[in-house]
């Protein structure tokens, strides 16, 4: 059976409903390490509207340190093929409030080279939070 394009747009738009009623903030970033995609909880929880995300650098939410780390376990992820890798950051809110977060990383499905990464932050709350 083949996809029609409209098809493939109910699709999508589906599974975009589905990881924004979640409840758990998910993420998709580029190749460049741009939000292609944030859900509500992940906007909910730092405190960003979607709109000043997607499009930005991750930076925006990681200190430079935390970029570095994220992208040596995406390296390591390409070299040995694994699914998924966990990693804990430190990020900051829109109202500059520290947090923690503990990411799962994934990479994007391989068709033709690197595309990018989803991601699921497990815990983001205040730094310092029990």
């Amino acid at each position: 059976m083949d996809s029609t394009p409209s098809d493939v747009g109910r699709t999508v738009e589906s599974f975009q409903t589905v990881v924004d009623v979640a409840g758990v903030p998910i993420y998709t970033l580029d190749s460049d390490g741009q939000f292609t995609y944030v859900n509500t909880a992940l906007t909910t929880a730092a405190g960003y509207d979607r709109s000043s995300l997607v499009g930005e650098h991750v930076s925006v939410l990681l200190c430079e340190d935390d970029v570095e780390r994220c992208r040596r376990a995406i390296r390591e992820l390409l070299e040995t093929g694994r699914k998924t890798c966990e990693i804990a950051v430190s990020a900051r809110s829109a109202s500059d409030r520290r947090l923690t977060a503990d990411l799962s990383i994934s990479l994007l499905p391989l068709d033709s080279g690197f595309r990018g990464t989803v991601g699921v932050v497990r815990d983001l709350s205040p730094e310092g939070s029990e």
